[in-house]
């Protein structure tokens, strides 16, 4: 969890109602780019350790496929609200009249710079149907991960799902673990989506929004300690009965 129970996002005080609209949807983006992204990362890796672990006479070196079609959608579903809680929270941060950039925030605009590009090729679909059929370009993408179930072993699985019908020509792409320069998350990194002409890893860029969020609660502690907490995020629930 990106944003903790005792996190100053939790505990704002008493300001004035758009700086407020803005810290609050700031704190809802990331927390729902979170949850789209662990509820991904779980769901990838359940598939994986199932695909891999299946009975099968194939050999070793065999491509394995395993198919469930609503399993398939809650992953892209889950990688396209990634990508659109970014995109989000990006805009906010830009527009945010109490933030003024500096170090973390530029590198952070400047990075999901292509997130915004690659949102909106999903959000106008149908304007991109006959750049896709151009070029081969399947309808939400394809999403790629590497697999590390046992780093002593030092054996990996590139993995690649592809969104909707096999056609001609199809281009299978596969994840190349050297693509990065960081050390690998075990037992599951580089969940990437390329969609149309672009490619961004989801793995990544949570990194990016742990590393702002840390910048953005530290100056909220020292701007916020002396103030009341104003209370968020209520629950009711009325009782009635009719005859």
């Amino acid at each position: 969890m990106i944003i903790s129970e005792n996190s100053p996002f939790r505990k704002l005080p008493l300001l004035d109602r758009k700086t407020s609209l803005f810290l609050d949807g700031i704190r809802y983006s990331i927390e729902m780019a979170d949850l789209a992204y662990s509820r991904l990362y779980s769901v990838l890796c359940k598939k994986t350790f199932t695909v891999l672990n299946q009975e099968s006479s194939s050999t070793e070196d065999q491509i394995k496929t395993h198919i469930d079609h609503y399993e398939h959608v809650s992953i892209f579903l889950d990688a396209w609200s990634v990508i659109d809680s970014v995109h989000r929270l990006r805009e906010l941060l830009l527009f945010a009249p109490f933030i003024k950039g500096g170090e973390g925030f530029d590198t952070f605009k400047q990075y999901t710079e292509k997130i915004t590009l690659l949102r909106n090729t999903i959000q106008h679909l149908r304007g991109k149907i006959d750049t896709m059929v151009k070029h081969k370009f399947p309808i939400v993408g394809v999403l790629t991960w590497l697999y590390v179930p046992d780093p002593d072993k030092k054996i990996g699985y590139s993995c690649t799902l592809l969104a909707g019908t096999i056609f001609k020509d199809l281009k299978m792409s596969c994840l190349n673990p050297s693509s990065s320069n960081r050390k690998l998350m075990i037992p599951l990194d580089l969940i990437t989506l390329n969609a149309n002409e672009y490619s961004i890893c989801l793995s990544d860029v949570m990194l990016h929004i742990e590393q702002i969020t840390g910048i953005m609660e530290q100056q909220l502690k020292n701007q916020f300690k002396n103030l009341p907490n104003a209370g968020s995020d209520i629950f009711l629930c009325l009782h009635f009965k009719w005859d």
